[in-house]
């Protein structure tokens, strides 16, 4: 007989803040964030205690933690803007999986009105900015007032910019 695994979502707590910084440290995070650099633990607790934008979810499949997602939320003149990302927390991932946590983490996104979703993707991410369409996403035009408000010059030779409503 086989057993059917489920995939569930838990929000992230308190005390998950070392796992967190453990999960967003490893090399195949770092590779495909917007710093290579590790994140001192003293920097990542004072982030931690500091930031309230930011709202994280646990991904389990048969008890084991497969990625975090999360999103940062601003709001402008009652428009919300959502940042959303994800980390892998287990080397042995299967795409099927990675593509399935995408698709949770829409659909969470999806439940709010009025907001616009932003991505930014480092450029030599080829499975990112390959499946970015599959899930609507459209590319953010540098001159757009999306791009202006959000992004900087700088970030155009290591990043491409994506966003859906």
């Amino acid at each position: 007989m086989k057993i059917k695994s489920e995939i569930k979502i838990k929000k992230v707590d308190f005390f998950f803040a070392n796992e967190y910084l453990n999960y967003r440290n490893k090399l195949i995070n770092r590779k495909n964030s917007t710093s290579i650099k590790m994140i001192k633990a003293i920097d990542h607790y004072i982030w931690w205690l500091s930031n309230k934008s930011r709202k994280s979810f646990k991904i389990i499949k048969n008890n084991k933690i497969l990625a975090i997602i999360y999103y940062d939320l601003k709001i402008i003149k009652g428009k919300k803007f959502f940042f959303p990302g994800y980390f892998l927390c287990d080397q042995n991932i299967k795409v099927f999986d990675i593509l399935k946590i995408i698709k949770i983490q829409n659909n969470l996104l999806d439940k709010f009105e009025q907001k616009v979703c932003i991505i930014k993707v480092y450029k030599k991410n080829i499975f990112s900015n390959s499946h970015v369409k599959y899930f609507n996403y459209q590319k953010l035009k540098k001159n757009s007032l999306l791009y202006k408000k959000f992004f900087n010059k700088k970030d155009d030779k290591k990043f491409n910019f994506y966003y859906r409503d």
